[in-house]
């Protein structure tokens, strides 16, 4: 199946709706519109020969179909996500084009790195000029010493892969991170979502940052979120994932903390208590 909906404020209209081979058009859309009746002949057509194992969207590029290429080039240029083991391959590129913003991220979130710092040597095997991505950070006496970024811990390694994020939610990208605050403290995160709620670098941007995270402690809906902008998704007593928002609740801190860890579907009691296995060896 494959579906693509124009959802805003008071809006959710469908422009395609696809269930294996049958794909159905709302010519009525604005998308629509003004295309003739040959050109939207031409899209179905091209919509009923789209390959079982291809999204109709990708179709559309690769024919070359104008009214759905920019809706293609959003989920490919505009929309990034980051998965829990995701590394930023071009780090190393990036950081060599902005590191008065790398270390200026770095000193904020004061990981005891000086600064960072890009070293280029030739490679023996190929010859060709190769960048390294160096950590600096001061021992006891105070004299620099040298880290590889490899040789830095998880947290910081994953902390220096949303740098890039920082950049591009400054300049319109959306980005989905899954579980957020894994290998990092509370309060990192913590600032990390000030920095962007709050610094005027960010206040221009049409960008979005959506995270899930199972860290009650950033539940914060009196000096950091709104309730509209905090969901929950949990499983109901038939093992489906539901989705649900806090707005419009009547809830203070303490209470979110508590709804949160027990769920409207009892979710945690689901599970048995360990005196009541049944285990024997």
């Amino acid at each position: 199946e494959e579906w693509l909906f124009e959802i805003g404020h008071d809006i959710e209209q469908p422009i395609f709706e696809r269930v294996k081979h049958n794909i159905s058009f709302h010519f009525e859309h604005e998308l629509f519109i003004h295309l003739t009746e040959e050109e939207q002949q031409r899209i179905s057509y091209e919509a009923r020969s789209t390959r079982a194992n291809l999204l109709f969207l990708t179709n559309c590029q690769e024919l070359n179909i104008q009214s759905l290429q920019f809706i293609y080039k959003w989920f490919a240029e505009i929309l990034i996500i980051v998965f829990t083991n995701s590394k930023h391959q071009a780090l190393t590129s990036l950081a060599k084009l902005n590191i008065d913003f790398f270390n200026k991220v770095i000193k904020l979130f004061h990981f005891g790195i000086e600064k960072i710092q890009i070293e280029e040597f030739k490679d023996k095997k190929s010859g060709n000029l190769v960048s390294k991505l160096i950590t600096i950070r001061k021992n006891k006496a105070g004299n620099e010493v040298k880290f590889e970024i490899k040789d830095e811990s998880e947290g910081t390694q994953r902390f220096m892969d949303f740098i890039p994020m920082l950049i591009g939610l400054s300049k319109d990208k959306v980005f989905v991170i899954d579980e957020i605050e894994r290998s990092l403290h509370t309060l990192l995160i913590r600032r990390l979502f000030e920095l962007l709620l709050q610094h005027q670098l960010f206040n221009s941007a049409a960008s979005q940052l959506i995270v899930s995270t199972h860290e009650v402690n950033l539940l914060d809906i009196k000096n950091l979120f709104r309730k509209d902008e905090i969901w929950f998704m949990e499983k109901n007593q038939n093992g489906e994932s539901v989705l649900y928002s806090l707005a419009n609740a009547d809830v203070d801190h303490l209470n979110l903390t508590k709804g949160y860890l027990n769920g409207r579907f009892g979710a945690i009691p689901f599970i048995k208590d360990v005196k009541d296995l049944g285990w024997s060896l």
